[in-house]
């Protein structure tokens, strides 16, 4: 996934709004100075092309919702048969095995494209087995499309997904309905925080919690670490690392790690950088790599956030062995277009001339800008 320079837009009209002078930044970006103003220009005109609707699981279910969802709008009359099951379930059992296939392998995107070619598979979704079948299958969609940067398209589907949960749900009120209900909310959040949008996550994540209070559920890490992350965009430092720490200690709790790591991952990665703990990102680097290796998306992560809390830091000797490590390390996976765009803006800060308060406001800026965040 190329990046082109217009996909820098909101990144160039930031600087340039700080008076990093143009002629700096069409050096380093090997364009044109006016083309650096031009390509601010337009960012700052944008308009957001998408947003989202917050309504509970609870709330009643009307005709109009169903029809734009492309369910029927009639109750469900369809009779259970041995073979109509057994179909639904071979076609459970593909999507989990193509979420399986693709996921190991980061390739989001083709897992995405494989996805939607289960689609027609299921049909009319004239019966609420079929409903909650079309809803599971949206929601991995948008899963893979989040991982991959691709935040508008990821929140249409979540959106989608969410309101088909809601759909099954009213008809027949199975807590696994419920639970999926937050799994697409928090996947719908966590693409608005990819775009920057903590106030709408933030909602978005009151939506989840009262869903899984309906149920009685307990909510997991991936919920604690969305708050932090939101509260981390909104300079609530102090609320963010009760948050993030929380997230750590709910993986360990419900058994969501997989091994040590990813506990670091979660927990650690984020408040290393809000205390700026450069040792203690390093250790979090360290042990990702020994874990996922060097090319891993949890490497990856581990090491940005590692680099921009070393930029951080007012040291000269730190930040040279920043500069070292940024240079020396493997590149992000072709999959990230997330980390593709962290990689690229966290390259060329040194040479920004940003002084230090700057530099912190514009690293934290940079772990959250998406290039491919509009697809």
């Amino acid at each position: 996934m190329e990046i082109r320079r217009s996909q820098f837009g909101p990144s160039l009209a930031w600087l340039l709004s700080r008076d990093v002078p143009a002629a700096r930044l069409a050096r380093l970006f090997q364009t044109t100075s006016e083309n650096i103003r031009v390509i601010a220009f337009r960012t700052r005109h944008d308009t957001p092309t998408w947003g989202s609707d917050v309504v509970s699981l609870t709330s009643t279910v009307t005709a109009e919702l169903t029809e734009a969802v492309g369910a029927r709008t009639g109750p469900d009359e369809v009779v259970p048969t041995p073979a109509n099951t057994k179909k639904l379930e071979q076609l459970r059992n593909d999507i989990e095995q193509t979420v399986q296939v693709y996921a190991e392998q980061y390739a989001f995107l083709r897992g995405a494209t494989a996805l939607r070619g289960i689609l027609p598979k299921i049909g009319y979704v004239g019966d609420t087995r079929r409903i909650a079948l079309s809803a599971l299958l949206h929601q991995q969609i948008a899963w893979f499309l989040t991982h991959s940067g691709r935040c508008e398209s990821a929140a249409q589907e979540a959106s989608l997904a969410r309101n088909l949960w809601r759909v099954a749900y009213h008809e027949r009120p199975k807590q696994e309905y419920a639970k999926n209900f937050v799994q697409s909310t928090l996947i719908e959040s966590n693409a608005l925080l990819l775009t920057r949008n903590p106030e709408q996550s933030w909602e978005l994540l009151d939506l989840s919690k009262d869903a899984a209070d309906s149920i009685s559920v307990p909510l997991g890490s991936e919920y604690f670490r969305q708050r932090g992350v939101a509260l981390f965009q909104l300079r609530e430092d102090e609320r963010s690392a009760q948050h993030f720490r929380s997230a750590a200690t709910a993986m360990e709790r419900f058994g969501e790690a997989r091994n040590p790591a990813q506990l670091l991952i979660t927990g650690s990665r984020h408040t290393s950088l809000a205390e700026l703990d450069w040792e203690g990102s390093l250790n979090v680097l360290e042990i990702a790599r020994q874990t996922f290796g060097d090319r891993g998306l949890e490497s990856t992560m581990a090491l940005h956030w590692a680099v921009a809390c070393g930029l951080s830091i007012d040291s000269a000797y730190e930040n040279k062995l920043v500069v070292h490590l940024i240079e020396t390390a493997a590149a992000p996976g072709e999959h990230f277009g997330h980390q593709l765009t962290i990689r690229e803006l966290l390259t060329i800060t040194p040479e920004l001339g940003l002084d230090l308060r700057l530099r912190r406001a514009w690293v934290r800026r940079v772990l959250y800008e998406n290039a491919f965040r509009a697809r």
